[in-house]
């Protein structure tokens, strides 16, 4: 197994949960499906550096300690889980979420070789999707105003850790996905440097021909890239909507600058 692992991340409903199941395709490849393991690495040596029970000097001593050991914990939980991979990492929207702040830095400065892939989507889609999703208990999982918050943060804070960590960090769009699956895929597989294999290529396509719900809620199949943004939200919500989105939007090509 290699030393360092891979890290999918993007706004929630933004194709994170895609792109995890064609990098799963390739043989060797392991990429678990949210265990946020390296959100609690994070959260752990911040947590080890500002305990008041040590003293300062021991603290910070004992964080440069903590990070490697538990670098490699993680490492060898992964083996454990899939002794036969060679690749491994996890997705997780949230590496880049406000809660997270830092959380990428932390990965990058504890696995060298670690390569991050961030995945966007049009911002309306996303707090589309957002606003529509529920608890399994039927609860509204966010509210309008927290589902944008969390869009333009997740982005920004995702694309300035990208913006400092060019060589190691690969960005695309969700459009160009499922636009073209498999050449898409290509070049993930390609910043990789892992052969796309003909399981990869043939899931792309099967995907491409009939999409299949992999996290819900989804919109119709058919048109994977039709939006529902100005049937979800009335003309008052779609102003402030775009209150919101529209600065983001434009750096990200969605919307023409003015």
């Amino acid at each position: 197994m290699k030393d360092d692992p891979i890290i999918l991340f993007g706004a929630p409903r933004s194709g994170t949960t895609y792109l995890n199941a064609i990098l799963n395709k390739q043989p060797g490849v392991f990429i678990t499906h949210e265990t946020r393991v390296f959100a609690w690495l994070h959260s752990a040596l911040q947590s080890a550096a500002g305990r008041p029970q040590l003293v300062r000097s021991h603290a910070d001593q004992f964080r440069d300690y903590l990070g490697p050991a538990l670098a490699h914990t993680i490492r060898e939980f992964y083996r454990s889980m899939r002794p036969s991979a060679e690749h491994w990492g996890d997705k997780n929207p949230h590496y880049a979420s406000e809660a997270n702040r830092g959380c990428l830095d932390t990965i990058a400065t504890l696995y060298p070789g670690a390569r991050f892939i961030h995945i966007m989507r049009d911002g309306r889609d996303v707090v589309t999707s957002l606003v529509r999703k529920t608890t399994p208990d039927g609860k509204p999982w966010t509210d309008f105003e927290s589902a944008h918050r969390a869009w333009v943060s997740h982005v920004e804070n995702a694309r300035d850790f990208c913006a400092r960590n060019p060589e190691r960090s690969f960005e695309l769009k969700y459009e160009q996905l499922v636009r073209d699956d498999a050449a898409c895929a290509a070049s993930v597989f390609d910043f990789l440097g892992l052969e796309m294999g003909n399981d990869v290529v043939d899931f792309c396509h099967e995907q491409a021909r009939e999409r299949t719900p992999l996290s819900g809620p989804t919109r119709p199949l058919t048109d994977t890239l039709a939006s529902e943004w100005a049937s979800v939200f009335d003309t008052d919500q779609q102003t402030r909507s775009m209150q919101l989105l529209e600065e983001q939007l434009t750096r990200l090509g969605y919307l023409r600058a003015a």
